[in-house]
């Protein structure tokens, strides 16, 4: 069923709202950019498939839907992803449901009850990695939301990336328009949320911004102080380090040690076959002979004890030499992984300190 758009704002005017750039997909309305008269704020006026409403005016454009798929950037490839449980409870949820009695009480509700992928085809590699970070950051963001009816949007140059009302995230290509390349972040609620909550959308909308904003803040300083934290631990992770490079130092030389008694050992086992098996050859007959024979294998018997305890003193150095051996190289292996992993991840976080140092330029 076709839905008249001249109604629509009609019914924004009367409440004091302003249609402003209009996105459409197949020709209709998706996604409306209103300006609250009242306050300055703009937010994004979703409009469900459902009511098929056609633009009748100017700074209408379209949408080409972005497909995305698995992510491939430095951080989910060294780093394990955080918990989502971890991730909800730093990004906590807003809940204004039913509290409208006063902007006083919606706003203590506010502050009371937040608890505290991605190769993307056809576009530049810039635009491929800041498109990630903006996917993360909203998938982060949706906790904040996922209980109102309210979510959010991200504009970036000409790309919508939003947190639809099932809390997933989905981007779209804007056809022609023309946006700098600084972020933007957008309240938005759908056109049967806005009927029902009209006269408090003014104040909603400026409110979960202001929530929204209060928990990032608060993210900041607690990111920041983790950053410290880990700075003032400089002195021991590095002394940490050198005490890693020492057992491996001292695994490579007690290997080493071991390998040359295990080697001496081996060469007395040698030795002493040969004399055993020399003792048993007998040149002489007779009662003479007979004596010989006795002292032969009273020798051999004295030589296959010697064997038996040198083999007896190899196996315990072999086998020592094995479990040594698998212990040097699971904590080379493992250094070498850590080391690898946190020498990307810093390299990443001296890229995007000097990314600040630009924002405050």
């Amino acid at each position: 069923m076709t839905h008249s758009f001249s109604k629509l704002e009609l019914l924004l005017s009367e409440n004091g709202f302003t249609p402003k750039n209009i996105f459409t997909i197949d020709g209709y309305c998706v996604y409306i950019e209103v300006l609250c008269c009242s306050n300055a704020e703009t937010f994004l006026l979703y409009i469900p498939s459902t009511f098929n409403i056609k633009p009748n005016k100017e700074f209408t454009y379209k949408l080409k839907y972005v497909d995305i798929e698995s992510s491939t950037d430095v951080i989910s490839k060294y780093a394990q992803e955080p918990d989502s449980i971890d991730i909800k409870n730093d990004y906590d949820e807003i809940d204004i449901n039913n509290i409208h009695d006063t902007d006083e009480d919606l706003e203590k509700s506010l502050s009371e009850n937040y608890n505290r992928e991605i190769l993307l085809r056809d576009l530049n590699k810039d635009d491929k990695e800041i498109l990630k970070d903006i996917f993360k950051q909203l998938n982060r963001f949706k906790f904040c939301v996922q209980n109102i009816k309210y979510k959010l949007v991200i504009l970036y140059k000409n790309f919508i990336s939003a947190i639809k009302r099932d809390d997933t995230v989905e981007c779209y290509y804007i056809n022609n328009f023309n946006s700098n390349t600084e972020r933007k972040l957008y309240i938005t609620i759908d056109l049967k949320s806005l009927y029902e909550k009209i006269s408090s959308v003014h104040t909603d909308i400026k409110l979960v911004k202001d929530n929204i904003f209060k928990i990032l803040n608060q993210n900041h300083i607690k990111h920041s102080k983790l950053l410290n934290t880990m700075l003032n631990n400089k002195e021991k992770l590095i002394y940490s380090s050198e005490l890693v490079y020492k057992k491996k130092e001292y695994y490579e030389q007690y290997i080493n040690e071991v390998e040359i008694i295990l080697g001496k050992l081996q060469e007395n086992e040698n030795k002493l076959l040969k004399e055993k098996n020399t003792s048993n050859t007998s040149t002489e007959y007779g009662i003479k002979g007979m004596h010989e024979d006795i002292q032969k294998s009273h020798m051999a018997f004295q030589l296959t004890n010697k064997i038996q305890k040198n083999n007896e003193l190899k196996e315990e150095l072999i086998q020592d030499l094995i479990r040594t051996r698998k212990e040097q190289e699971n904590i080379t292996l493992l250094i070498d992984k850590i080391l690898f992993d946190n020498s990307i991840m810093l390299n990443e976080i001296i890229k995007n300190f000097n990314n600040i140092t630009k924002i405050l330029e």
